[in-house]
């Protein structure tokens, strides 16, 4: 052992055993500390373990896969519910049986997700990590055959009940971090702050609750930072209400002039999980703020919608490859690079069910037959249908 009692382990064969001895209890694994391998690492770890990983861990990175890891079981457990409800009716979508989320949000997590939220000792800027569910994208990527529908539906459902479940703790907590907050300056502190109170913010809204909504109506209106403004517009944009119709045009008319930060305007309606998304992003083609032959003004619309937005892009109705084929239509004579980047969204489409294949190689199989269609997206386009080996 070294002089601070760190030991290497040799791993040379398939199977090792190691025998740790002079210890007075059980202990606990804390592995590829400071991210020291990019590899996937299956163990059975128990719920206390993590739980004690999450809240002593000296690592962060450590700290953080714990916390991922727990939410990951809850989460799997609930796509799996999601996909047996809707395979029992005979729907072709549907989201998690009532009360899942709830269910999901047993007393291990949300004491678990409370200690994090209430440790002052913790940098806020990672509390807020800590307090993110893997995202869809992450969760997709772990599924052999990718059901886009379950995946929102049981990281919509978990959200929402950890913001009711937590929803007292979250108030006090942004409340804490608002209360008498400095004028925006560009530091670290004030980072810190603002990650935690919108983390906090984001959660309350994902109740729809009219409380939330209001507060995420008045951060928007007193802001004075970008963060914020972004932070309050992204709560709202995913939820059907009055508040999210007045915010969007609040935050257009103050920003109509800047075309970076329409951007992020365009980018928050285009990866709404609202179930009208496609229809809006259509009719944002026609806004003055949008222009086909900007690329910037591409990846805010078009981009966010096909890469951002997995629910709405995968519609079982097939709108969204549609959509993706008239754009690659208008957008590789213009500007093949910014095409073949968007063309890059199918990659994946073997791992989907045999409707959505079906539908996103026919769309593929169409653009590749444009005329004059550019070298860059053909390219990417033949590397993506290649037969498997």
């Amino acid at each position: 052992a070294g002089p601070d009692g760190t030991v290497v382990l040799d791993v040379r064969a398939p199977v090792e055993t190691f025998r740790l001895t002079g210890v007075g209890s059980a202990p606990i694994a804390s592995v590829l500390r400071g991210f020291s391998a990019p590899v996937r690492i299956a163990m059975e770890r128990p719920d206390e373990d993590l739980v004690t990983l999450l809240a002593h861990d000296p690592d962060p990175f450590a700290r953080w896969d714990a916390g991922q890891t727990l939410a990951l079981s809850r989460l799997d457990r609930l796509i799996e519910r999601s996909i047996e409800t809707r395979a029992g009716s005979g729907a072709e979508t549907g989201g998690a049986p009532p009360g899942a989320g709830a269910e999901a949000a047993d007393p291990t997590f949300l004491e678990a997700m409370r200690a994090v939220l209430l440790d002052r000792s913790i940098d806020g800027a990672f509390a807020a990590e800590l307090l993110t569910l893997p995202s869809e994208s992450y969760l997709a990527d772990r599924m052999e055959r990718i059901d886009v529908d379950a995946i929102h539906c049981a990281r919509r459902a978990l959200r929402r009940a950890l913001g009711e479940r937590l929803g007292p703790d979250f108030e006090s907590v942004r409340r804490r971090l608002r209360t008498g907050a400095a004028p925006w300056r560009f530091d670290a502190e004030g980072a810190a702050r603002r990650a935690l109170a919108n983390a906090c913010l984001g959660y309350l809204a994902a109740t729809e609750a009219p409380a939330a909504r209001r507060e995420c109506l008045a951060q928007l209106a007193a802001a004075d930072n970008m963060t914020d403004s972004v932070a309050a517009l992204g709560a709202l944009a995913h939820i059907d209400c009055e508040e999210r119709a007045e915010a969007l045009a609040a935050f257009e008319e103050r920003w109509r002039e800047d075309p970076l930060v329409m951007d992020k305007w365009l980018a928050l309606q285009a990866t709404s999980s609202l179930p009208d998304t496609l229809d809006r992003v259509a009719r944002l083609m026609s806004h003055p703020a949008f222009d086909l032959a900007n690329p910037n003004r591409v990846r805010a619309l078009v981009h966010s919608f096909c890469h951002g937005n997995p629910v709405r892009f995968h519609a079982a109705d097939g709108a969204g490859y549609r959509f993706w084929e008239d754009r690659m239509r208008e957008i590789d004579p213009l500007n093949p690079e910014v095409a073949s980047r968007l063309a890059s969204v199918m990659a994946h489409w073997r791992r989907h069910d045999d409707a959505r294949r079906e539908r996103m190689g026919a769309a593929m199989e169409a653009v590749l037959a444009m005329p004059g269609v550019s070298k860059n997206t053909n390219e990417v386009l033949t590397r993506i249908l290649k037969p498997l080996p």
